[in-house]
């Protein structure tokens, strides 16, 4: 369903009512205590450890710990209404594949198949080099189980123009 451009979505979410699908649940206001072990990038920009055995230590299941994974490396200090649209919007992309959000975001192949990683390691869809926070699990919890609407309206990618003009340059 096209694009989700970030500023028109947080200019909806802000000034359509789009607020209200954030005061629906309870979601903290601050990322708070990291959830599960730290971990920390090799030189290519990879997590080298296991993610189910991350999900396993941090006591969750691997799509919400991938999913809360995804939000906290792509925009985990942005309001959390960005991040619900960002977890929607990955979400939406796994549906549309016929994958889980699991196989959407870490690849299946590759030098760094299975793992965690930047962004642009191995052409990955989205970026998953930052450990989860409170906060990032509350909204990954969220969108799984529908707890909260999707405001993309069913977007599959996002754009951010700022990583796109580093991209290009």
């Amino acid at each position: 369903m096209g694009l989700v451009v970030v500023a028109l979505v947080v200019l909806w979410l802000f000034f359509a009512g789009g607020a209200e699908v954030v005061q629906s649940i309870a979601i903290s206001a601050t990322n708070g205590d990291r959830v599960g072990p730290a971990t920390a990038l090799d030189a290519n920009g990879v997590v080298t450890e296991v993610p189910n055995v991350l999900a396993q230590a941090a006591g969750l299941d691997l799509e919400t710990y991938s999913l809360a994974r995804a939000i906290a490396s792509e925009h985990g200090n942005d309001p959390t209404a960005i991040c619900i649209a960002v977890a929607h919007v990955i979400l939406n992309s796994a549906r549309e594949t016929h994958r889980t959000v699991v196989d959407r975001i870490v690849p299946t192949s590759g030098k760094w198949a299975g793992l965690y990683a930047r962004q642009r390691a191995d052409g990955r869809y989205v970026a998953t080099m930052n450990d989860p926070h409170e906060r990032h699990v509350q909204i990954a919890r969220a969108v799984l189980t529908g707890a909260v609407a999707d405001p993309t309206g069913g977007a599959t990618h996002f754009f951010s123009p700022r990583a796109q003009d580093e991209a290009c340059h």
